[in-house]
């Protein structure tokens, strides 16, 4: 369905589960709950994924610092997630090696971690650690300077945008009723107030659940003025660079003077992704900024081990994202990332906490709440149940380079389009097959096809340009000048599409 019909069933139909907020959290509540039979609706102030999960390392992992606290239930729940979304998202999650460099000593208490981490990961298909020697290290990753030698383990990666809009398209496929833009302003008890394009109407539903993240306590104000506060933020940031700078094939973990753990990895059209930091934060909740002295620090950091340091000017872009970890005291970088569901007196659960990489287990926790009060009973399908787009690599590329050869557009789109679309690129091809002017790019410096902004518009709910280019497609991120150079055509199609 688009999502003029979607705005005028959620103004007139009654649900049994109203999801608020569409980031990784809320995006896979609706689709759980709808796989569980109910009827759903799900609304997002701003677009699917424009907070937090839009702004995360984009890794699916277990979480190897977690180890120093002991956190070895989160870390094994992490690892089985690995394997859960290869097989119900095999486009989106890509294994990929990490390498963890010795500069000197042997580092036994990194060793004993990674056996460890094997030891969680038993049974999920995923190669042990083992160590490489320093011209093997100095193959895999030039960049560096000289080792001895390194760890080198698999973790996965993904596109966290890409990853909620294709939960957030999956339940709207299976029923559920969804819009971005569209905002909470009041609620009374199971009647919800939303303001969408001007307009204003109730959504009525018998059970609210409440997951936006590091603004849940403005909505449980909404449900009970004068409540305590939940979350407590903590600010992370990310920087890009051209992988030219820090030329490797891996990915690389590297320690941070706090304790933490830097990761360099590679990333969307010939970048390299390095982040994060771990910051209690205080400051306005919409749209966080990296600071420079912020962005100083992370390229010290990494600084430290690669033969050519980086500076400002390698800066691509930098982003920054809100943690909403569950507030009690100490440093934000201790505090769990454990997920913690909640009933208010009112009845609406409060989803919060928790991680990319859990967002299915913590899905399935809150949707359990909401069958609880309603004394319904029904297992969680998301562990067995594919997402839209889902293929494997051999099933798709192979037909998608044809389609291209047909198109006479160049082959090697056919791994990026795999990857970004799975099984729904060949709908993006159509188009070009259509108008041979969507098979132009975006721009000269952009790998975008003109076809994926359209897509994007027509297909994936996107209403502005930066919903299309720094979301739906990561050119923000990754083109200093590309992406506002394409901002002008997109901002005519946006027109057009009305």
């Amino acid at each position: 369905m688009d999502r003029p019909t979607d705005l005028r069933r959620l103004a007139a139909e009654e649900f049994d589960l109203l999801v608020i907020g569409g980031g990784i959290t809320g995006a896979g509540v609706a689709w759980d709950g709808v796989l569980r039979g109910l009827s759903v609706a799900l609304v997002e102030r701003a677009d699917f994924a424009a907070g937090t999960s839009s702004r995360s390392s984009k890794l699916i992992h277990g979480g190897l610092r977690y180890l120093q606290r002991l956190h070895l239930g989160q870390v094994r729940q992490g690892l089985r997630e690995r394997r859960v979304l290869e097989l119900v998202v095999p486009q989106l999650v890509q294994r990929t090696p990490f390498l963890f460099p010795r500069f000197g000593g042997r580092h036994p208490l990194v060793r004993a971690g990674l056996m460890l981490y094997d030891i969680l990961a038993a049974g999920t298909g995923y190669p042990h650690h083992h160590v490489l020697p320093p011209d093997v290290v100095a193959e895999e990753s030039p960049a560096l300077r000289e080792t001895n030698g390194a760890f080198e383990y698999f973790d996965a990666r993904t596109d966290d945008a890409r990853l909620v809009w294709t939960i957030v398209r999956s339940a709207s496929e299976k029923g559920a009723a969804v819009a971005n833009h569209a905002e909470v302003t009041a609620i009374d008890g199971r009647r919800v107030t939303v303001r969408a394009d001007d307009d204003t109407f109730v959504v009525r539903a018998r059970s609210i659940v409440n997951a936006t993240g590091v603004w849940v306590d403005a909505i449980r104000t909404l449900d009970q003025p004068g409540v305590a506060r939940d979350v407590r933020p903590s600010k992370g940031i990310h920087v890009v660079v051209p992988a030219s700078r820090v030329p490797t094939s891996s990915a690389l973990i590297l320690p941070t003077p706090d304790g933490r753990f830097l990761f360099v990895i590679p990333w969307e059209d010939s970048t390299v992704l390095i982040g994060t930091t771990d910051d209690d934060y205080d400051g306005p909740l919409d749209d966080p900024r990296a600071e420079e002295r912020e962005i100083s620090w992370v390229l010290d950091v990494v600084n430290d081990a690669l033969q050519s340091p980086l500076s400002m000017d390698d800066v691509v872009s930098s982003f920054a994202g809100l943690r909403p970890l569950v507030a009690h005291g100490g440093l934000t970088k201790n505090l769990s990332r454990k997920p913690l569901i909640e009933v208010s007196s009112s009845g609406m659960i409060t989803a919060t906490g928790g991680k990319l990489t859990a967002w299915r287990p913590m899905a399935a926790a809150a949707v359990d709440r909401v069958l609880e009060v309603a004394g319904r009973k029904a297992p969680s399908k998301t562990d067995e149940t594919r997402l839209a787009g889902a293929a494997s690599f051999e099933g798709v590329v192979p037909a998608l380079e044809v389609v291209l050869d047909d198109l006479r557009l160049d082959r090697s789109h056919a791994p990026r389009l795999y990857h970004r679309y799975g099984s729904h690129a060949a709908q993006v091809l159509r188009l070009v097959g259509d108008d041979k002017t969507f098979g132009e790019r975006l721009h000269a410096e952009l790998p975008y096809l003109r076809a994926e902004a359209e897509y994007a518009i027509r297909a994936e709910r996107a209403r502005t340009v930066d919903d299309v280019l720094a979301r739906r497609l990561r050119a923000t991120l990754t083109s200093r000048d590309g992406a506002s150079s394409a901002a002008d055509w997109v901002r005519g199609r946006l027109i057009l599409s009305g």
